[in-house]
């Protein structure tokens, strides 16, 4: 893939700031869209995973659906126990999370690298 030039590059600063500036006033609409669908679906929270439910406003009808189908290993020790080692640990994820909950502060540097790797953040700014 080619590197856009100076130009492409202004044509795509200014349409991302533009488009920026049209959505901004729906983030917190967005953020409260977010709550109420959140706070629907605590209403039924401990109804039956397979049932489907109808609320009528006066304007809109909403419905909650079936929860959704969700996967876990029963027993990870077992797992482990039938597959053994070597088919078990290049499939495995262990999350940083979960590893700093068991090593001590002074393990960490001998078990996790820390690399600026990541995505860099793109903040856009209006001119005056």
């Amino acid at each position: 893939m080619k590197k856009p030039t100076k130009k492409e590059l202004a044509k795509l600063v200014d349409e991302l700031g533009g488009l920026e500036a049209e959505i901004a006033p729906l983030a917190a609409k967005k953020a409260r869209v977010d709550q109420l669908r959140a706070e629907l679906r605590r209403t039924f929270e401990d109804q039956p995973g397979e049932k489907t439910f109808a609320l009528a406003g006066e304007k809109f009808t909403v419905t909650i659906g079936m929860k959704e189908m969700q996967r876990s290993i029963r027993c990870m020790k077992s797992l482990f126990a039938s597959v053994g080692a070597e088919h078990f640990v290049p499939v495995a994820t262990v999350t940083l999370k979960n590893v700093e909950t068991i090593l001590r502060p002074d393990q960490l540097a001998d078990f996790i690298k820390t690399e600026r790797t990541g995505p860099r953040p793109v903040n856009t700014f209006q001119k005056a």
